[in-house]
């Protein structure tokens, strides 16, 4: 794939106002560089401009500024971008990966730090659970899914499901263990919304709900989602080697090879594997219906 100069996506403007990079271009008559852009407030509106001028810094009292600040979507997002491979992450996050911990590691549990609190989804919050767990653009995604798996346990879910929320009760993370298939104990939907991402909320949520499930505990996540692997090496899950959990590829091979160049080497040198106990097979191949 070729590379484009700037990545694609959302930037801020130095005056605040948010455009969203779509493209590129030539100057018919002179080939210069040109960046195709949409504003992102008031009318809108697709806009033309130098590349030269897009990257040149300016001063503002003194102080040298971007002009256009890229806005990146998360932590893991920023690691594609700074590795020149920010192009993929849309696709390899249709990567499939599967995790398993037959051992949790208590010495990675954590408590919250001050001014955040643990508690339960209210049924009145779904919308906010979905936008909490997933960004905009998959939200629909999210819902076909409890509509699919959680509806028929509605009262379990909301029982299970958690939330880390800030000092205003705002909900900021969740995660919950769901016993997918009736049948093993799986993570689902573990994120933190990305201005919250560093304070050390997802380990503490993770240790609040591992504390209290039996293992073995399996998950399935994506390449995209390095910091979070990292994040569950920690606590003892090992990467799933077989090349079919179900009725899903699992793409550890390919994967590995975007884990290898956005994790630091010794994070990355940590990460450890393992065969897929008999149990999670059996349960995965009871519906063609994935429920983790």
């Amino acid at each position: 794939m070729e590379k484009t100069p700037i990545p694609l996506g959302k930037y801020r403007h130095y005056k605040g106002n948010e455009y969203e990079v779509i493209g590129f271009a030539k100057h018919s008559e002179t080939l210069e560089d040109l960046v195709i852009y949409k504003a992102h407030y008031g009318e809108g509106g697709t806009w033309v401009r130098p590349l030269s001028m897009w990257e040149n810094p300016i001063k503002i009292n003194g102080k040298t500024v971007k002009r256009f600040e890229y806005i990146y979507r998360s932590k893991d997002h920023k690691a594609f971008c700074e590795n020149g491979i920010a192009e993929l992450y849309e696709t390899i996050g249709n990567l499939n990966l599967f995790m398993q911990c037959d051992v949790s590691n208590k010495a990675a549990y954590r408590d919250l730090p001050s001014g955040f609190s643990i508690r339960s989804c209210r049924r009145d919050e779904l919308d906010v659970w979905m936008h909490v767990v997933a960004e905009a653009q998959y939200v629909k995604y999210v819902a076909e899914f409890y509509d699919k798996v959680y509806t028929k346990n509605e009262d379990e879910f909301f029982q299970r499901c958690k939330f880390v929320c800030n000092e205003k009760d705002k909900p900021v993370a969740s995660t919950f263990i769901w016993r997918s298939y009736g049948l093993v104990n799986t993570v689902g939907w573990f994120r933190t919304l990305p201005e919250y991402e560093g304070l050390g909320l997802g380990r503490a949520l993770l240790s609040e709900i591992l504390r209290s499930v039996d293992v073995p505990i399996y998950l399935h996540t994506q390449p995209t989602s390095a910091r979070a692997i990292k994040l569950y090496s920690d606590f003892g899950f090992k990467l799933i080697t077989d090349p079919i959990i179900g009725y899903r590829q699992n793409d550890l091979e390919n994967s590995l090879l975007y884990l290898q160049t956005v994790l630091p080497p010794s994070d990355y040198a940590k990460l450890q594997f393992v065969g897929a106990n008999a149990e999670l097979h059996r349960a995965a191949l009871t519906s063609q219906e994935s429920e983790f």
